[in-house]
């Protein structure tokens, strides 16, 4: 099952995969958001995000 978190513009920001086994795995799509998310200030922030979705919705999902 995925789902995906997009901005206010429609762009993707985040990409959850459940597997089978209920883990969860989250990827960042396309080259320029890998680069904008690597680079920028708020990063630190988006990437507690991502783990707290994967915490949260990961066994949801997978449910």
């Amino acid at each position: 099952m995925e789902t995906q978190l997009r901005d206010m513009t429609g762009e993707q920001l985040l990409l959850l995969r459940v597997l089978g086994d209920g883990a969860a795995q989250t990827a960042v799509e396309g080259e320029r958001d890998r680069r904008a998310l690597a680079n920028s200030p708020g990063s630190r922030w988006r990437r507690l995000g991502r783990a707290m979705a994967v915490a949260y919705l990961g066994p949801q999902l997978a449910a």
